[in-house]
């Protein structure tokens, strides 16, 4: 949750679901689907 990824323009997931209006849950779903190798 705290590692920066390139996919969301160098934030830390948690700094992009502060500014999200998705929230949390999205950001964790969008996680997972590209750690599965499914790309939004």
């Amino acid at each position: 949750m705290n590692r920066r990824h390139y996919w969301l323009g160098g934030e830390t997931p948690i700094e992009r679901a502060e500014q999200s209006e998705e929230g949390l849950a999205f950001i964790l779903d969008m996680i997972g689907a590209i750690d599965a190798g499914v790309y939004l």
